[in-house]
């Protein structure tokens, strides 16, 4: 859905409506009925497990945002030879409820409610299954975060745990911007934008030079948005 007003275009898909029969395919073609640029990543359903998907989509500059809940799926981020746009993306998924489970080249990593994990598209991609999970992901150019964070590694899932004090300013400031009325101006837009870049680079480790840009920018900012 396009906006009206000048706010970020949103993209919802659920199959709450649905009956039970009809969900595997739909969430098959979720990826096709996206009306965003960036469209989500593909969804296979798991095999003996009840599907559900009721998630929202939105764009902000340079950065992507879906949260909701996700059950009996595995989502596929296709290595960057066959991602038609974001080929050099990387995926930052915090966990609000529920455990997910990443494979990336066979290694399994588990994250349980209230961590996070970063991974990287890669040549390889990698593979998430959900069985029932509550969740907010980022979309970010691995090029505008990569001068932010020191090592990523393209190969790597790095868990981020949750108590670690910027993840959960990250998860409070996104909770605050998640409304549909609450970016309704470019400026507003680009100025959140900037500060989830920093609040993540905060919760990942900074590089020494993006450092006090980052605490200036994301941890006052979110700090005054949260009073």
């Amino acid at each position: 859905m396009m906006p009206a007003n000048g706010g970020p275009a949103f993209f919802r898909f659920s199959t709450d409506d649905m009956p039970p029969h009809e969900r595997a395919t739909a969430v098959r073609e979720m990826h096709e009925r996206c009306t965003l640029p960036i469209k989500p990543e593909p969804v296979e359903p798991l095999s003996d497990q009840p599907v559900r998907i009721n998630i929202t989509q939105w764009a902000l500059p340079g950065l992507g945002i879906m949260s909701g809940a996700l059950c009996g799926l595995r989502q596929h981020v296709e290595p960057k030879r066959f991602a038609p746009t974001g080929a050099d993306d990387a995926f930052l998924n915090l966990s609000m409820a529920g455990t997910s489970v990443v494979n990336r080249r066979g290694n399994q990593v588990v994250v349980r409610d209230g961590d996070a994990f970063l991974a990287i598209r890669g040549a390889k991609g990698f593979t998430v299954a959900r069985l029932q999970v509550r969740f907010i992901g980022l979309r970010l150019p691995l090029r505008a975060l990569s001068p932010l964070v020191p090592d990523l590694d393209p190969c790597e899932v790095r868990v981020i745990p949750r108590a670690t004090p910027a993840l959960k300013m990250l998860r409070r400031y996104l909770g605050l911007i998640g409304r549909e009325d609450a970016l309704a101006t470019t400026d507003l837009q680009q100025a959140a934008a900037a500060h989830i870049y920093d609040l993540a680079a905060l919760s990942l480790g900074t590089t020494p030079d993006g450092a006090g840009l980052a605490r200036i920018r994301g941890v006052q900012a979110a700090r005054l948005e949260a009073h």
